[in-house]
């Protein structure tokens, strides 16, 4: 036997001996190398392809019992929509990407799984009562504007924001009238597309610089009643 042949051999044994330990078993018809995916059966009866290179660094056996599976998260997400009385509309797409989603009352709308899984917000309609306030941001580096709503203030979420490299703040209007602010939110998403301003890739309330002037004159009229 040659040494090749003897080194895979033991990197087989060792694969076997860390799926055993682990409660696993494996499912492939031939051994290739520590490199290539090997299907296996883990502990809890899902259907893995780990490699053995990253079983020894620690990875683990099987992604979904790890929390590392796409297939993980949309089972999460849809557990946390089905237990707030949600549905998932959409197949899916990815923690960060936005989803269709139904409530209890029926109302559709988009939300990202990454932020319910954060325990934010569901669904708009039904908390958009509570919203009171409205902010224009901007990040002095990259130009875009970025507006919003929030209830109570906007002094957490300004700040929040602020983190994240939107510091100048171009208008907050506060106590506004419950659910005043989402009403003028949707509308100036309204006017934007209209006017032929669409946001940035993958988001709603973010825009280029140049919507800026249309932004904080539909803001002061609408908010000056």
């Amino acid at each position: 036997m040659t040494t090749r042949a003897a080194r895979s051999i033991q990197a087989e044994q060792r694969f076997l001996a860390a799926l055993e330990a682990e409660g696993a078993r494996p499912a492939y018809e031939q051994w290739t190398s520590t490199h290539k995916p090997h299907a296996i059966v883990c502990r809890a009866g899902h259907n893995a392809a780990p490699t053995p290179a990253n079983i020894n660094k620690g990875q683990g056996v099987c992604r979904y019992c790890s929390g590392k599976s796409p297939e993980r998260a949309a089972d999460e997400f849809r557990a946390v929509l089905e237990r707030r009385g949600a549905s998932l509309l959409d197949p899916w797409l990815g923690s960060l990407t936005a989803h269709r989603v139904q409530c209890a009352e029926g109302h559709q709308f988009t939300v990202r799984p990454n932020h319910v899984q954060q325990g934010r917000r569901i669904c708009p309609m039904c908390e958009g009562f509570r919203w009171d306030s409205f902010y224009v941001v901007q990040s002095p580096d990259s130009g875009v504007v970025k507006f919003g709503i929030t209830a109570g203030g906007t002094r957490r979420r300004l700040a929040e924001h602020r983190t994240a490299g939107y510091s100048e703040v171009h208008r907050k209007v506060v106590g506004l009238s419950p659910g005043a602010a989402l009403v003028v939110e949707n509308a100036l998403k309204a006017h934007l597309a209209a006017l032929g301003h669409t946001p940035l890739e993958g988001t709603r309330e973010y825009f280029r610089h140049s919507a800026l002037p249309v932004v904080l004159a539909f803001v002061d009229a609408a908010t000056s009643k």
